[in-house]
């Protein structure tokens, strides 16, 4: 594999993650519109919407960061909403908010997948670490 080749995975890789995000976005609306209208559904559908939709707008920032260090805070950013989101589902699966627990497990587990990203995004050069990950 040559060098313009994993140029091209490398960018397909990061719109991929942008894709991600904002698929994890309308998840979160949806389970957000199905939670009750009860005070405690209330709060934590806001809260969902918030924290869950946060990681695919400050994507954007992380994009246009003027440095690796402004981008690895810009992407600590993101993993720290993603981390706020997980930790809200699984409230909202406990206290049985929201009953379809299958799609609650499926936006959980996206979750972790987009959190693993990111930590590794913290490590590494971005480059480098689209390269591990297509390698």
């Amino acid at each position: 594999m040559n060098v313009e080749e994993i140029d091209i995975m490398a960018n397909t890789r990061i719109y991929d993650l942008e894709d991600r995000l904002i698929k994890f976005a309308v998840e979160i609306i949806e389970i957000s519109r199905k939670l009750p209208r009860t005070r405690d559904g209330i709060y934590f559908s806001g809260q969902i919407i918030r924290s869950g939709s946060s990681g695919a707008l400050n994507y954007g920032e992380a994009q246009g960061a003027e440095s690796r260090k402004d981008f690895i805070h810009k992407s600590k950013i993101i993993l720290e909403e993603l981390r706020e989101t997980q930790v809200s589902l699984k409230i909202i699966e406990k206290a049985t908010l929201y009953t379809d627990y299958s799609v609650l497990k499926r936006a959980m587990k996206e979750n972790i997948a987009e959190n693993e990203v990111h930590l590794c995004a913290r490590r590494n050069t971005v480059f480098h670490l689209l390269c591990q990950t297509l390698g």
